[in-house]
């Protein structure tokens, strides 16, 4: 599995997910992702469950996009210099 290093903060906010079980569960659910259209359905479902997505989970669902091109275009490391990726 590629390893990402971006300069984001990617992750679901404890005022927005207050159960930490469900927390958990949906990071599990996020680490399986392995089709892009998957990201996009849970997005969706934290929408619908949790209301608008704060930024830090917006850039944890593209960080998961970018791990799953990444893992289809066989890419060993994503890291950044500067503001781009390389």
């Amino acid at each position: 599995m590629p390893s990402i290093s971006l300069p984001l903060a990617g992750h679901i906010p404890e005022e927005y997910v207050s159960n930490l079980n469900t927390r958990l569960s949906l990071y599990h659910r996020l680490a399986k992702v392995e089709h892009i259209e998957e990201v996009a359905d849970i997005g969706q479902e934290f929408e619908d469950r949790f209301g608008a997505l704060p930024q830090p989970v917006d850039n944890l669902l593209y960080m998961v996009k970018i791990k799953v091109l990444a893992m289809r275009a066989k890419v060993s490391s994503i890291s950044t210099q500067g503001r781009q990726l390389s």
